[in-house]
């Protein structure tokens, strides 16, 4: 038998503690029951305005967008070869220019027009384009013996006047040249491209043939008149005017014809008894603006609202670029001149007394320019003198430019005055 003392103790083997954590749980976490693996997670606080704000953010992408779009259908409107005709022109008008005055080769310039800030010049066997910076954008052969020619921003149409040649540029290349029929008596192009050529078909009538902007013929328009002295398309080219000539009881008698071109018809005529129209054109607000021996009249083109200034004397020099229209108006009997500027929409704007060795006037926005010998002078639509200009050696025509400045052609030269 086995006895065991009462005094000694009993050792309890002790227990195991389990390993210390490396990353324990924060002290507030503690009591926190962890979820199972297969538990779905826990529900997610609402941000407040977070919906709001994509709300925000696709409307701003959405007219982001709709602005691009916008900016991409209004640059290809542009020009007649749409964005990328844009493009080019717009690239080819960039660097390079010493500003004015300009040599221009090719002979004697016949005629200078400004449209926005570019120069286009016809001399006797070139037809050119300057931007704003003198630069030469390009200079190319015409082979014309009478050349006259039109101008939009988009197109330069330059034709043989009596005779059977014309030829579209653009600022890249020759988009057109043809040797036509019959001859011609006049042309015109549109800022969209197309274009019209007035011609002499039997000599006791004439034709009009319009084409659109990819020298595709449209219709032929015949007029029992025996000449065209004028002819002009609108910018957007859906409507033209001809300015026909013919006698009727033994005086002139001359016409406008107004045309919708998308109809293919002449919509209104008007008529000039006793006069003989010169010229016609559309003015930048979008009227009609017809110069002839005896009146300058402006009408809307669809022949209503008609002003008419009349003048005795004869019409010594015209000048029609921008909104206004300037004119010498000379009566020799009596050994006076006077230069008149007529607005877009028919108002007298200025009638200014000027020498008769006046050759040249140009009207800007708010100025008169007049070019008497070597002399150049600017008035207000008041009279007054503004500034005064010796432009040197033999100087030929002033254009307006830009509205507020005056291009004054030479004989190879162009400078500008401001």
């Amino acid at each position: 038998m086995i006895s065991i003392s009462r005094d000694r103790k009993i050792i309890k083997p002790k227990k195991a503690k389990p390993p210390k954590e490396k990353n324990p749980p924060p002290q507030n976490q503690k009591n926190r029951s962890i979820p199972p693996p297969d538990a779905p997670p826990p529900s997610l606080k609402k941000i407040r305005g977070g919906k709001r704000f994509r709300q925000i953010q696709t409307v701003a992408i959405l007219l982001l967008i709709a602005v691009m779009a916008g900016t991409l259908v209004f640059l290809d409107s542009r020009a007649p070869g749409g964005l990328v005709e844009w493009t080019k022109d717009y690239v080819a008008t960039l660097g390079g220019g010493n500003g004015f005055p300009v040599e221009v080769q090719g002979g004697e310039i016949k005629s200078a027009k400004t449209v926005g800030g570019d120069v286009f010049v016809l001399t006797e066997s070139v037809a050119a384009c300057y931007s704003q910076n003198g630069k030469k954008v390009y200079s190319r052969l015409h082979n014309q013996q009478n050349p006259s020619f039109s101008v939009s921003r988009t197109r330069l149409l330059v034709y043989d006047r009596g005779g059977r040649k014309y030829r579209i540029e653009n600022r890249e290349k020759t988009l057109a040249e043809a040797d036509t029929e019959f001859a011609i008596f006049s042309a015109a192009v549109s800022e969209s491209g197309s274009y019209a050529v007035a011609f002499d078909v039997h000599r006791s009538a004439c034709e009009v043939v319009f084409y659109d902007r990819h020298n595709a013929k449209l219709f032929i328009y015949s007029l029992a008149e025996n000449m065209t002295s004028g002819l002009a398309l609108s910018k957007d080219g859906k409507t033209a005017a001809i300015a026909a000539v013919g006698v009727k009881d033994g005086d002139y008698q001359s016409l406008v014809y107004i045309m919708d071109i998308e109809r293919q018809v002449c919509v209104k005529t008007v008529e000039f008894p006793g006069s003989l129209i010169f010229a016609v054109r559309f003015n930048e607000k979008g009227n009609l603006t017809a110069l002839a021996d005896n009146v300058i009249s402006v009408f809307t083109p669809s022949g209503g609202d008609k002003h008419d200034y009349r003048f005795q004397g004869e019409l010594a020099w015209k000048e029609q670029g921008g909104e206004n229209t300037a004119a010498i108006v000379r009566d020799i009997g009596l050994a006076q001149s006077k230069a008149v500027v007529i607005s877009g929409e028919g108002a007298v704007l200025c009638e200014q007394k000027v020498s008769m060795e006046t050759r040249s006037v140009a009207a800007g926005s708010d100025s008169l320019f007049c070019l008497a010998g070597s002399v150049l002078t600017e008035y207000d639509f008041h009279g007054a003198v503004k500034k005064t200009w010796d432009c040197e050696t033999a100087p030929l025509a002033v254009t307006a430019y830009k509205n507020t400045r005056a291009l004054v052609s030479y004989n190879q030269s162009m400078k500008i005055f401001e």
